[in-house]
C-alpha cells in the first residue's frame, strides 16, 4: 500500500482530467487516506467544490431507499443519446452479432436512454443482426436468434413504468457521476459522463 507521500506525488503528477475522473468515477475503490490525499489536491487545484458530493455519495454506505430515490431522480435527467426529456429513461441491454464463414462476434451494450432512444438502439442492432448475424455455421445462426430475442425485451423494457434492473445497476455503477449530473441539472450545467 502506497504510503501518504507517495499519494501525494502521484495525485500531484496526474492530469486535472484524470483527477476528476478519478473523484467522480473511481472514489469508492480508494482506501480512505486516498480520498484525503486526492480532496486536498482537488482543493489545492480549486476544483473541489464540484466534486465533494459525488466523492460522498462512493464513498458513503447507502441504504436501499436512498439508491431507490437516486435511481428515482436520474430518471428526469435528459436523454443522454437526443437530450429529450419528454419520458423517464431507463436502460437495457442490446445485442448484435456479426458472423463470416466460420467466425461469429457477438457484442452486447447498455442502451441508457429514452424510450424511443432504447428502441431505436434495438431495431439498429436487430437490423445489423439480421443483415450479418447468421453466415458462420453453426453458431452464427444460434448467437444472431439470442440477439433478436434479447433486443425484443430491450424494447419492451423501454417501455415499461418501473426502473429495469440494468437502469438501476447503472445508476449504482455510476452515482458519482449521476449526482454531479443531477447537481447540474439543477443548475443548469451539464457534468460529466456516466459511463455505460
Amino acid at each position: 500500500m502506497p504510503t501518504r507521500d507517495e499519494l501525494l506525488r502521484h495525485y500531484a503528477g496526474l492530469s486535472d482530467e484524470r483527477l476528476v475522473s478519478l473523484a467522480v468515477h473511481e472514489a469508492s475503490q480508494l482506501t480512505a487516506e486516498a480520498v484525503e490525499v486526492l480532496q486536498a489536491e482537488l482543493r489545492a487545484r480549486q476544483l473541489a467544490d464540484n466534486l465533494r458530493s459525488a466523492i460522498a455519495i462512493q464513498t458513503t454506505p447507502l441504504e436501499h431507499d436512498e439508491i431507490e430515490a437516486l435511481v428515482q431522480r436520474a430518471r428526469r435527467l435528459p436523454c443522454p443519446r437526443c437530450g429529450s426529456t419528454a419520458a423517464m429513461l431507463n436502460a437495457a441491454t442490446v445485442g448484435t452479432v456479426r458472423s463470416f464463414l466460420i467466425a461469429s462476434f457477438s457484442e452486447r451494450d447498455l442502451v441508457v436512454g429514452c424510450p424511443s432512444c432504447i428502441r431505436a438502439a434495438a431495431e439498429k442492432a436487430d437490423t445489423l443482426t439480421a443483415a450479418l448475424g447468421w453466415w458462420a455455421l453453426p453458431f452464427g445462426p444460434l448467437r444472431a436468434i439470442n440477439a433478436i430475442v434479447l433486443n425484443a425485451k430491450a424494447a419492451r423494457a423501454a417501455t415499461q413504468e418501473e426502473p429495469t434492473a440494468d437502469f438501476r445497476g447503472f445508476v449504482t455503477a455510476n452515482r458519482g457521476a449521476i449526482v454531479l449530473q443531477l447537481e447540474g441539472a439543477e443548475r443548469g450545467v451539464v457534468g460529466p459522463e456516466a459511463r455505460e
